[in-house]
């Protein structure tokens, strides 16, 4: 059983399925914490009674060596086990693809951001980065800059923003919206060199 803690603020469901799982006398219980936070770590017992304890998890399950690290300077005692989510670069069973592309030709230099348009995401912060590289390769080579193409992968609140905020620093984007997950992971496979993670605040990817 593997129980999921978003926030601080939602342990007590995870107290409560971890509860009915000792009932049912489930033998391990994992925990995927999706984000960090500074306050108790989920793995800690709770007193039910007097003498009595409960033990919340037996074990971490987390996306990145970097919360992993997280978790060791906090004290956490139980196994942590990193499991990255990674997309599979090339399967057996299919070749790189050499022409056409749907975010331009194969020998533009594609960067890519790919999550919700959120604040939680920081998407600002990849439209403001790719707009200082883009002025960067301008600047050093005015007469035949480098080709590079910044795209952006999914949709949210932010988006009207992100597109008016490119075009007032002059920044071509490609906006392609919410993608299927199939489509999305051929995407980042196929058709970009670079994924740009902006998020600043407590989520785990941080590889």
């Amino acid at each position: 059983v593997v129980s999921f803690t978003n926030h601080e603020e939602y342990l007590s469901i995870d107290e409560y399925v971890v509860e009915c799982a000792r009932l049912a006398r489930v033998p391990r219980i994992l925990n995927e914490p999706s984000n960090l936070w500074w306050g108790d770590a989920p793995t800690r017992s709770k007193r039910k009674s007097e003498g009595d304890t409960l033990r919340l998890v037996d074990g971490l399950i987390l996306p990145s060596q970097f919360a992993a690290d997280f978790w060791a300077r906090r004290a956490v005692t139980v196994p942590l086990h990193v499991i990255n989510p990674g997309v599979e670069l090339l399967r057996e069973d299919e070749e790189v693809v050499e022409n056409g592309s749907a975010f331009g030709d194969v020998d533009v230099g594609r960067i890519a951001f790919v999550g919700r348009l959120a604040p939680q995401k920081s998407p600002g912060i990849f439209i403001r980065a790719a707009a200082s590289v883009a002025a960067l390769y301008n600047r050093h080579s005015p007469r035949n800059p480098p080709r590079v193409r910044f795209v952006v992968v999914g949709d949210g609140p932010l988006k009207q923003p992100m597109e008016s905020l490119a075009r007032d620093l002059g920044l071509e984007v490609d906006f392609l919206g919410w993608l299927p997950p199939d489509r999305v992971r051929d995407a980042i496979r196929n058709f970009t060199d670079v994924v740009v993670h902006t998020n600043v605040l407590e989520e785990t990817f941080c590889v």
